[in-house]
Formats: C-alpha cells, structure tokens, sequence
C-alpha cells in the first residue's frame, strides 16, 4: 500500500510550540494514527504520545518519518 505524506508546513522561527500544535491539530480529521515525540527543556526527559499504536505501527509512522526527511533533503 502506497502511503502520501501530508507534511504541515515549516514552521517560522517565530512559531512557539503551541502554534505547530495547534497547526497540526486542525488537521485531525484527515489523521488515523498519531505519533508525537518531542524534546524536553532543559534537563527534561523527551517523550512520545500516541492514540494507542502497537509498537509496529509505531515504527511503521517512524520511517514513513524517515523516508519523508531523507527525501526532502535530496530535494524529492
């Protein structure tokens, strides 16, 4: 099966988290599985959250990650 990846625009640096949140979650109609990791400030743990994956579907969203950000760096 052939997946499309819908990737929300860049964010400016001006963007704080809660833009790119709120970017993202006006497009929850269109979502099935969500995968969310983030880093933590300073001395923080990172973290994930996710609508009850199985750790294939988890990886599965992580190299449709991967094969998305190695192909818009050599330029689709």
């Amino acid at each position: 099966m052939s997946q499309r990846l819908a990737v929300i625009p860049k964010p400016t640096p001006e963007q704080t988290v809660e833009d790119v949140l709120k970017d993202a979650l006006s497009k929850a109609p269109e979502m099935e599985k969500v995968l969310v990791l983030w880093e933590g400030k300073q001395g923080s743990a990172a973290g994930s959250l996710d609508n009850g994956l199985t750790l294939s579907q988890c990886l599965y969203l992580v190299k449709l990650f991967e094969h998305w950000i190695l192909k818009s760096a050599l330029g689709d």
